[in-house]
């Protein structure tokens, strides 16, 4: 018999009750969004999963279900748990649900500050999501310590908090907004003096001006950032003091690609100074260059390190597999009763499409954009040969989809 959700303190029915007014995201998309590939995920971890036993993740704080629906939809053999304790979202979820036909995902009523009432699998969660949630429980570390406990020994969770730096001027009206309008009043009454004191503002001031940005809101989007009762955003101290303080170790960025100083900075003396620092001042300069509103990265249990791939020499014998979150395109001209081949894009997740280098790694990204089964590192080696490519050069490229993401390593348990 499933545990009935114990009573939640006044913050969390507080913002419950926020969110049953205003759900979020405001409207259901028919379209799935971009979702992370489960085992591009635990791939990162050295630890693998115990073999023969069905993927089990956990989306804590799921909402109207647009994670939690992606997420089954791109992994039919995985079982997929959507928690939160908005009743309405919740509603808006199974609807989803249903309209998908899909039989591998479900919703459970709860309160994540306690976990109480639970359905944990044998084993833990092997992915956990939660992103844009611990943030406004009234002791975030504490709930992201009880994730970490359901949390499978190879296990990863994905955390998604805000930034500080950011969020300065979102904060800077939210505070306005805050210290204007009158006590008591309902969340209802709040958006309606606050919309009628950000239009005013927004008369006549520049087109970039933080009240214009407001004024220009959805409802939902609205209330969300600027009368939210219950919030915490996170420098990068302060981020790893929170996934450190919950017994977790933070793995890696989950746009590791952003938090490169190369994408930021020249070569020079700057950047090599930079480069340099410690990890947590390295990366607390480069966010004062982001100033991202997020900060979004992969945790695992401190025993479950980040994996090394071996030498390149093995990698004949190394299982890999395509980035299922990489888009290929292939620019083809036909020609009078032939084709050539003139260009091969790709776009990770929502990035812009980016050429691959003429030479060996286009022909790889060529084979790739139609590989949707793991392959051994030898397959591609000896395409590439065929294509006229000795090993070296096919050892090369094959190191450049790596350090493109292109491709990833699989544990073999995930053949089993």
């Amino acid at each position: 018999m499933t545990q009935a959700p114990a009573v939640p303190a006044r913050c969390t029915r507080e913002v419950q009750s926020f969110y049953e007014a205003y759900p979020y995201p405001s409207e259901r998309s028919p379209m799935l969004r971009s979702g992370f590939c489960l085992r591009r995920v635990l791939s990162m971890g050295s630890l693998s999963r115990e073999p023969g036993r069905t993927l089990q993740v956990l989306d804590a704080g799921c909402g109207r279900g647009v994670g939690l629906v992606t997420c089954a939809s791109l992994h039919p053999d995985a079982t997929v748990l959507g928690v939160d304790i908005c009743e309405r979202s919740l509603q808006d979820a199974r609807e989803e649900i249903a309209r998908r036909g899909l039989s591998n995902a479900r919703v459970q009523a709860l309160d994540l500050s306690t976990l109480a009432g639970l359905e944990v699998p044998a084993g833990g969660f092997d992915v956990i999501y939660s992103s844009g949630v611990v943030h406004h429980l009234e002791d975030p570390m504490g709930a992201l310590a009880k994730l970490r406990e359901v949390l499978a020994p190879g296990g990863v969770l994905v955390i998604m908090v805000y930034g500080t730096i950011g969020r300065l001027e979102i904060k800077r009206v939210a505070r306005t907004l805050k210290a204007w309008l009158a006590p008591g009043l309902t969340i209802e009454e709040k958006l309606e003096a606050a919309r009628f004191l950000v239009q005013g503002l927004a008369k006549g001031d520049a087109d970039e001006c933080p009240w214009q940005a407001a004024a220009s809101l959805a409802d939902a989007e609205f209330v969300d950032r600027y009368l939210h009762p219950q919030e915490t955003d996170y420098d990068i101290p302060g981020f790893f003091d929170l996934i450190e303080g919950a017994g977790l170790a933070w793995l890696q960025w989950c746009n590791p690609e952003a938090w490169s100083l190369a994408g930021h900075l020249e070569s020079g003396p700057l950047r090599d100074s930079i480069e340099a620092l410690p990890l947590r001042e390295r990366l607390s300069a480069i966010e004062q260059i982001r100033a991202p509103k997020n900060l979004q990265a992969f945790a695992v249990h401190p025993e479950n390190s980040a994996r090394t791939l071996p030498p390149p020499k093995q990698w004949r014998e190394t299982l890999f597999a395509a980035n299922p979150e990489v888009h290929f395109a292939v620019g083809r001209r036909n020609l009078w009763r032939s084709s050539r081949i003139e260009n091969v894009a790709f776009a990770k997740r929502a990035a812009e499409p980016v050429d691959l280098e003429a030479g060996c790694t286009t022909e790889a990204g060529l084979i790739l954009s139609t590989q949707n089964e793991p392959f051994r590192g030898a397959a591609l080696i000896e395409a590439l040969k065929v294509a006229g490519y000795d090993e070296a050069q096919a050892l090369e490229g094959l190191r450049e989809l790596l350090r493109l993401e292109l491709i990833y390593s699989p544990h073999e348990v995930e053949l089993t």
